[in-house]
């Protein structure tokens, strides 16, 4: 920022920079429903147009046909014969109800005007910053107060930024979201966060990042981003230095990834199972082919003796 040609640096212009962008988030809601009120009352002016039009054209045929047209809308026929009076009662009818016709158009059109401007009137800017009652005696600085956080902090896994959060929604100093460019702080587009203090850095595009410190147990830290392209663009889940996202225990994600903390001990391979036991041979049964001392055997036996050549 440079007022007057001179560089103004420091926490009071850091803090304008910020109003600043409030107020400009803001002022684009704004100018939508601006944009929306116009357009309604560019098409209502055709159609008052063409309504206003087929009005004037009745007591243009009431005149030519030699009747007298009043600011009240009644005809009057210049001879009194029964037939112009006849004639002079419709073309009266034609023209009143062309006229109401004009009168219901135009408060139809009115009350939609007034309903698309109704939210420019819900808009206000806020002076002061809202920030949390600060509870005894703290120690003076030169920063910008932010509300305080209800919820301790707990470092994350090794490899991750391990510096506690700036704000709700801003990263820890020396942590960036991977886009190139200045960035501005600014409170978060969605109500709910913005009504709890929290903030987002916003790109040289639009685009909105918010730091998410990942302390629950399905989430690591990663930038929560939406590029705010459309009016309904999706969330998605960035990885810090392409680290993963979401922890094990957690549900498939539409966006990001889920892995171990960088570091982690690789989970060890199964190991292969054991091959079975080798199959001993069947004891020996005791019968009548055994023998003692290793003699021949006892007991009936045959004994196959050479057959003699022939």
């Amino acid at each position: 920022m440079s007022p007057g040609g001179t560089v103004w640096e420091g926490s009071a212009a850091e803090a304008a920079q910020e109003r600043a962008f409030a107020d400009l988030v803001k002022v684009r809601g704004l100018a939508d429903v601006l944009h929306e009120s116009s357009a309604i009352a560019r098409r209502a002016a055709e159609t008052l147009y063409s309504t206003k039009r087929s009005v004037l054209d009745a007591v243009d045929d009431a005149r030519a046909a030699g009747y007298e047209v009043g600011e009240d809308l009644s005809v009057t026929p210049r001879r009194g014969t029964l037939a112009a009076q006849a004639q002079a009662q419709t073309f009266a009818a034609r023209i009143q109800e062309r006229a109401a016709q004009l009168a219901v158009h135009d408060k139809e059109i009115a009350a939609r005007i007034t309903s698309s401007a109704a939210p420019l009137s819900a808009v206000s800017f806020t002076e002061r910053p809202q920030t949390a009652p600060h509870n005894g005696i703290q120690q003076a600085d030169y920063t910008v107060p932010r509300p305080l956080d209800p919820t301790p902090w707990q470092p994350p896994p090794p490899g991750y930024p391990q510096g506690q959060p700036a704000g709700p929604g801003l990263p820890p100093e020396g942590v960036h979201p991977p886009v190139d460019g200045p960035l501005t702080t600014g409170p978060a587009s969605k109500p709910t966060v913005q009504a709890k203090g929290g903030q987002s850095l916003y790109d040289k595009n639009g685009g909105e990042w918010r730091y998410d410190p990942g302390q629950d147990r399905f989430h690591y830290p990663h930038w929560d981003y939406n590029p705010h392209t459309a009016w309904n663009s999706q969330w998605d889940n960035v990885g810090i230095d392409g680290l993963p996202t979401h922890r094990e225990a957690s549900a498939p994600p539409r966006s990001g990834s889920i892995g171990p903390p960088p570091g982690a001990a690789p989970a060890p391979a199964p190991a292969a199972p054991a091959p079975p036991p080798a199959a001993e041979p069947p004891p020996p049964k005791a019968g009548w082919g055994e023998g003692f001392g290793g003699g021949p055997p006892i007991g009936p036996h045959v004994i196959l003796r050479p057959s003699a050549p022939t």
